[in-house]
């Protein structure tokens, strides 16, 4: 991937503001599919945009386009099958938030921790 300097800078710019979407395709180029994107995106507070059709938003987001992007959620929960980007999703949200927090209070010693909830030891094991 040869990126220009101007390019380059947009793109760190973006990761150190904590954009998931674009920390998920930097620099693998990873292709999310629209759920994916929409998940990423509202999880950052920003609008879905083109990601979604109406009723699909509706159908997994339990409401209106409208409503969405107003704001970072405290929470976000998937709900999905198995082999569906959960792990992935997270381990993204992870880097960004990781990436955008202000950790000057936390003391120097201290280590910050992001917490992998899974059913099974092996499944955290694999996301971290």
């Amino acid at each position: 991937m040869n990126l220009s300097a101007l390019e380059l800078a947009g793109e760190l710019d973006a990761l150190k503001r904590g954009h998931l979407e674009r920390i998920l395709a930097y620099p693998f180029k990873t292709k999310p599919s629209g759920l994916q994107k929409a998940i990423l995106r509202a999880a950052d507070g920003l609008p879905i945009g083109d990601a979604l059709c109406d009723e699909d938003i509706v159908r997994f987001f339990g409401c209106e386009r409208s409503k969405i992007g107003l704001s970072i959620p405290l929470l976000v929960v998937i709900v999905a099958g198995i082999r569906s980007g959960k792990s992935l999703l997270a381990g993204c949200a992870s880097v960004g938030r990781a990436l955008s927090c202000d950790m000057s209070h936390i003391k120097k010693h201290l280590i910050p921790k992001v917490r992998i909830i899974c059913p099974k030891t092996e499944n955290a094991i694999e996301t971290f």
